[in-house]
């Protein structure tokens, strides 16, 4: 409105090749016969999400900083027995934003390398380490839980 643009309807918009012209021309009117309200429930529930995402941010952030320490450019400690006592939810989320602190996002960890960050921290072993995408370590030994672009020199014993 402010440039006075006028609206476009792009021949894409029709092609329902593309999923999310099938969900808006044929999903959603089915569900909408079951439930005429669908679009403003949807709409709720994506306000909901949304403030349910800043709180956690907000949680995630609090507890990195009682938890978290930079040792370097490249490499974010973590207290192990502080990071122990969270829960399982809490931990990846501190293991996301402390590779996304060292790479700038985090979108090369997928949900099967956190369940490998959560296989790599449980070992029996006293100090151990795993490379995972984007040229990262994460290690645990001597106390301290690290994600790093640095190779641990210890050996996995």
């Amino acid at each position: 409105k402010i440039y006075h643009l006028e609206f476009r309807e792009d021949t894409s918009n029709n092609d329902l090749v593309y999923t999310r012209n099938l969900i808006r021309h044929q999903i959603l009117p089915v569900l909408e016969k079951v439930n005429p309200g669908l679009r403003e429930v949807l709409g709720r529930n994506a306000n909901s999400w949304g403030e349910l995402e800043d709180c956690l941010s907000h949680l995630t952030q609090d507890t990195y900083k009682k938890v978290a320490s930079k040792s370097s450019a490249d490499t974010i400690n973590f207290k192990e027995l502080s990071f122990r006592q969270l829960d399982k939810f809490m931990q990846n989320e501190l293991l996301l934003l402390a590779i996304q602190q060292l790479q700038g996002d985090r979108q090369d960890i997928k949900r099967v390398h956190l369940d490998e960050m959560q296989a790599t921290l449980a070992s029996p072993k006293p100090r151990v380490w795993k490379q995972f995408p984007g040229k990262l370590f994460l290690s645990r030994g001597y106390g301290k839980i690290s994600v790093s672009h640095k190779r641990p020199n210890f050996a996995n014993k």
